[in-house]
């Protein structure tokens, strides 16, 4: 369709979509819609017990960077849009106290499988990256459900929850 009086014209691109969620959607994966979300993360604690979720503070940057390396080894891209994600994950572990952005953790026996970093922009957690290992099967909605509980999920502030988008990767 067209805005501004026929200047501008909008054609949607699936691949830029944003993900938003009401926030406790993320939070429990309630109903119909998010089964398969929460059917992965019954499966995550079935078979990892030991887990924990925790804030990430400048004190974690030597063992994030160590998982992050780790992470891009094994998930080697080319698409530009991968590459200067990594650019710029490295400039935020860099810059980790001038950014203030929200850190979460997730361990399995204490070994870092994943970590989110976000902020609150209005009534919105805008979750800006997000990196887990596969080899943990549903870690991914383990981090996106806790990363959500723990930074909105006691402030009355915060109602939805803002993924981004995927840039058309399928991986």
């Amino acid at each position: 369709y067209s805005l501004f009086g026929g200047d501008v014209v909008c054609t949607p691109q699936r691949e830029w979509y944003d993900y938003l969620y009401e926030k406790n959607a993320l939070i429990t994966y309630a109903g119909k819609k998010l089964r398969g979300q929460r059917n992965h993360v019954n499966k995550f604690l079935a078979a990892f017990p030991h887990w924990n979720f925790r804030r990430g503070t400048t004190d974690d940057l030597p063992r994030l960077r160590e998982f992050y390396a780790l992470f891009r080894q094994e998930n080697q891209k080319d698409a530009p849009t991968w590459l200067e994600e990594e650019k710029k994950i490295e400039e935020v572990f860099d810059r980790f106290d001038e950014y203030s952005f929200l850190c979460g953790i997730l361990t399995v026996d204490g070994e870092i499988v994943g970590f989110s970093l976000g902020e609150i922009v209005g009534d919105t957690l805008v979750v800006h990256t997000e990196k887990a290992h596969r080899n943990f099967p549903g870690a991914y909605p383990m981090l996106a459900s806790r990363f959500v509980s723990e930074f909105a999920g006691n402030n009355p502030a915060v109602r939805y929850v803002n993924r981004e988008d995927d840039s058309g990767d399928p991986g």
